[in-house]
């Protein structure tokens, strides 16, 4: 992080930007235990995209220092910290921003502000937080219920019906003079899903 501050002569070093001590320690955590209790992330999108680009440039020249280096301890060594890079950068990719969290992550991001929280809260702000927190964890969890039993009723419905099954294959002119002389209509009457979450058309 302190190299692309410099690189890209970001203000402050990149602080809040590239992210905190926060964003730093939560990629750690998520890299070695699948998971993390940290708030608040603070890493905007777009330059967590530059320090992913910088990794693989980093992991791509250790993969090239391993292909021409012959010591095995040495190669040994090298393939441990292509490892760790991976799951860093696959780490990355499973966090968000609390800066602007959304739908995807605001119940999680709620499970972190709330695990942060200290049991004693002695000023107001604190205790308006955890409220805030507690009723959109609440929510997030009353959505992903409802929409989980919705998609189920979604799949077995779409698994039953002979509306929306794969219509044969055929070859299909879409211009419109010649469709209209062989009668042949490329428009669709319905879409659905199939059974695997494809999406199929029935004419």
């Amino acid at each position: 992080t302190n190299t692309l501050a410099t690189e890209l002569d970001l203000p402050f070093g990149g602080y809040g930007l590239i992210g905190v001590c926060n964003d730093s320690t939560a990629i750690v955590d998520q890299a070695m235990e699948g998971s993390t209790n940290v708030y608040p992330l603070t890493t905007s999108g777009s330059f967590a995209m530059v320090l992913l680009r910088r990794m693989r440039q980093l992991r791509s020249a250790l993969a090239k220092y391993n292909n021409t280096n012959s010591k095995s301890i040495s190669k040994r060594n090298v393939d441990v910290d292509i490892a760790g890079l991976d799951r860093l950068m696959f780490a990355m990719t499973q966090l968000g921003s609390d800066l602007n969290p959304s739908p995807a992550i605001a119940g999680d991001s709620a499970r972190r502000l709330l695990h942060c929280l200290p049991n004693r809260l002695p000023f107001q702000l604190a205790v308006e937080a955890k409220e805030l927190a507690e009723k959109i964890q609440k929510e997030h969890d009353e959505i992903v219920s409802l929409t989980s039993i919705n998609n189920e009723l979604l799949s077995a419905t779409v698994k039953n019906s002979s509306r929306f099954k794969t219509p044969e294959r055929k070859q299909r002119n879409f211009d419109n003079s010649r469709n209209a002389d062989a009668g042949d209509s490329p428009c669709w009457n319905s879409i659905g899903l199939d059974s695997e979450g494809h999406i199929v058309f029935s004419p």
